[in-house]
């Protein structure tokens, strides 16, 4: 649905698993004064690794910049995003008004996820109000029947399978032991003790913690094999591939390392 008096800004992101990368795909759509359609596509590299939130969030960030540059941006007083992400669609006012506010944690306590996308989002979105142009989230479904928004969802897969730019973010990765996915909560919080195996670590550097992929490795646990999500105050450094007996807390709305009892022979 395109918004006559406004510059429509339709975006999508896309991620691929095999290869790992990830794309942006931006359509410009605005009604000239001769009441035609006046378009515009943007499909740049893609990153060599990207999570689908990620681009999400990375479309509507470069989707304006692309707005504020155009020869119509002075022509129009309102913006309208729109983009199939309910990430977006359902945080961007979260992200402004109160896990900004926050230092970057949600109401729970956890890690607010992708905060230098956010930051950068709320800082295009202030630029838009100095401009004193008035913005809109619309959402629109995805694969729907809306031709800007297809045309969009091609633009990212496109720009995904040209990827050449280095991941927005640096995540250290190992392979896996155990065959199943990584389902968050799985290993519930109870002050217990579980041997670990770390997949994945990533310093989360505003909140100044780190984030842990781990599978449990204490083979007479019912958790045996389960791969979750957990965070750590900056003592508490783990590497991947590593092995340890940790012990968790009790909150399985912020999961966390309260202690490294010892490291584990390599699995």
């Amino acid at each position: 649905m395109v918004i006559e008096n406004a510059i429509n800004i339709y975006t999508d992101g896309s991620s691929f698993s095999h290869p790992r990368s990830g794309g942006i795909g931006i359509r410009l759509v605005f009604v000239n004064k001769e009441g035609f359609e006046e378009i515009e596509n943007v499909s740049p590299s893609g990153f060599t690794g990207a999570t689908n939130n990620e681009m999400e969030l990375y479309a509507c960030i470069e989707g304006i910049r692309r707005v504020m540059r155009h020869p119509s941006f002075n022509s129009f007083d309102h913006i309208a995003i729109q983009t199939d992400s309910k990430y977006v669609c359902d945080y961007y006012y979260k992200a402004i008004y109160e896990w900004s506010r926050n230092r970057w944690f949600n109401k729970q306590g956890r890690p607010v996820a992708n905060v230098e996308l956010w930051k950068k989002l709320i800082r295009m979105l202030k630029a838009l109000n100095r401009n004193q142009k008035k913005f809109k989230f619309y959402w629109v479904e995805g694969h729907s029947k809306d031709k800007h928004n297809r045309a969009a969802d091609k633009l990212a897969r496109e720009s995904a399978k040209k990827a050449t730019i280095p991941p927005l973010s640096v995540v250290k990765a190992r392979r896996k032991l155990s065959s199943k996915s990584v389902d968050p909560g799985c290993v519930p919080m109870s002050n217990q003790r579980l041997a670990i195996r770390i997949i994945t670590e990533y310093n989360l550097k505003t909140q100044r913690l780190y984030k842990y992929k781990y599978e449990v490795v204490s083979e007479d646990s019912p958790y045996f094999g389960n791969i979750d999500i957990v965070y750590a105050e900056r003592k508490i450094k783990l590497r991947a591939t590593h092995c340890y007996l940790v012990k968790f807390n009790d909150n399985p709305n912020n999961p966390r390392i309260v202690e490294v009892i010892e490291e584990l022979p390599k699995k």
